[in-house]
């Protein structure tokens, strides 16, 4: 194949990839992953971002993001280079994605692919990856009172991928924000007692604040 053919194919490969939300890097010009220079990189969210390389690929996700929406158990379970976090593409792209499902269901419409499901994100964690949950095991602590919940608290409901801002009180109830729909609820004293039980029994699932 004579260079101009080349140069046509990457540059309907380069505009393929911007149609599908992308952006495609000049040689060697990409921004530095573990894995080499990146080729492509497709923006999920805001500061999470799949970058794919010459021979690899994998998620990064920027610190300030990750501080906000990956737990202390993900954070241990990934690379960490320039200011990132980084979940390889062959297996612990599932950690990120189990913990924010809707990141990976982004990223399967911008490849006109299928999100897996939870069911499916675990058991590859469990397979390659068992101390992220092992970790979280270890996790499990006594749930944490009402009256101690304060404004811009943040209540994650670890298994459900469900996290709420505390963003104030009606009365005796507390006001949160859901993460997923912005959405705000209003949660009485009674009702937060049965949720903390439910999900402290269990021990799959925990309530948990954080600064």
């Amino acid at each position: 194949m004579d260079n101009q053919r080349i140069a046509k194919r990457l540059l309907r490969l380069a505009k393929a990839i911007v149609a599908a939300g992308g952006v495609y890097y000049d040689e060697d010009k990409g921004p530095r992953t573990p894995w080499g220079p990146a080729q492509v990189g497709y923006p999920i969210t805001k500061g999470v971002v799949w970058y794919s390389t010459a021979g690899h690929g994998g998620l990064g996700v920027a610190r300030s993001v990750a501080s906000k929406k990956l737990t202390p158990q993900a954070r241990k379970m990934a690379m960490k280079s320039g200011g990132r976090f980084w979940y390889e593409e062959d297996a612990d792209w599932a950690i990120p994605f189990f913990e924010n499902p809707e990141w990976e269901k982004k990223f399967a419409q911008l490849g006109g692919g299928r999100a897996t499901s939870q069911d499916e994100k675990e058991k590859t964690i469990r397979r390659w990856n068992p101390k992220y949950f092992e970790l979280m095991s270890e996790d499990i602590q006594e749930p944490i009172p009402m009256k101690d919940l304060k404004e811009d608290d943040v209540l994650r409901i670890r298994g459900q991928n469900m996290v709420f801002w505390v963003v104030g009180t009606k009365g005796r109830s507390l006001l949160l924000r859901g993460d997923w729909d912005k959405r705000t609820y209003k949660l009485s004293p009674s009702n937060y007692e049965e949720m903390v039980e439910q999900v402290y029994r269990n021990k799959k699932s925990i309530w948990k604040k954080e600064a």
